[in-house]
């Protein structure tokens, strides 16, 4: 586990808003689902649509990006490599 996700959920909210960088938002059927780019890892923010209330800041592991794969486009990831 990343030390990112012993942190509190205020502090999780306070380095995304300082130091992450929006990668891409996609909507499921209860949540945007938002993964930012923070030092050296990936994030996941949970907003419920529902409720209009984050539920969920966490480090995302491999097996989560499987979503945002038909929303990424290559030459979107190449421009902010360069």
């Amino acid at each position: 586990m990343n030390a990112f996700d012993s942190l509190t959920f205020t502090d999780k909210t306070e380095l995304l808003r300082k130091g992450g960088e929006i990668i891409i938002t996609v909507t499921t059927s209860q949540h945007y689902v938002s993964l930012y780019v923070l030092d050296n890892f990936l994030v996941e923010r949970y907003y419920n649509i529902e409720t209009k209330v984050i539920d969920q800041i966490s480090t995302s592991d491999g097996y989560s990006l499987d979503k945002y794969l038909n929303h990424i486009s290559i030459n979107e990831v190449y421009g902010l490599l360069l």
